[in-house]
């Protein structure tokens, strides 16, 4: 089952039909990419913040990615409406290798951006682990009714 959550409360009864109709005419394989990015979904579930770090860190390592293969033309109703959509695939035909490499620079940055919070992420979890350690062993030097 599709739900939308927003700020904890789930809203699919009233957007879900409001964008079902937003997608009404445009190419499936849309409708079958934004069902498998279903499991942003999956941050809701989890049960400790750590994991739900740890999702969406994978969520944006699946999908941090800037793609120029499918690219949806976006256009106008009637005949003028048709033929600037027929310019703008002219264009975007002509321009595309230029786009392809800004987008080859971005998914380089975007890694690196990752990488980088990843890295930091687990230096957290490290240290973290080290307080914890030693705050256990200073309670544990307390004197048993001391102790919290």
């Amino acid at each position: 089952m599709r739900a939308i959550w927003l700020a904890g409360k789930d809203r699919t009864a009233d957007l879900l039909p409001r964008l079902d109709r937003a997608v009404v005419g445009r190419d499936p394989a849309l409708a079958a990419q934004v069902e498998k990015q279903a499991p942003i979904a999956a941050l809701r579930n989890a049960s400790t913040e750590a994991e739900e770090l740890d999702r969406w860190l994978a969520l944006l390592r699946a999908h941090g990615a800037v793609r120029t293969d499918r690219f949806d033309v976006p256009g106008r109703p009637g005949v003028a409406g048709d033929l600037m959509r027929g310019v703008k695939r002219a264009l975007w035909g002509v321009l595309r290798y230029q786009h392809e490499r800004v987008a080859v620079q971005q998914n380089a940055v975007n890694s690196q951006i990752l990488s980088a919070l990843e890295a930091v992420c687990e230096e957290q979890r490290r240290e973290g682990a080290a307080l914890r350690g030693r705050i256990d062993a200073l309670e544990a030097r307390l004197p048993p009714e001391a102790r919290p």
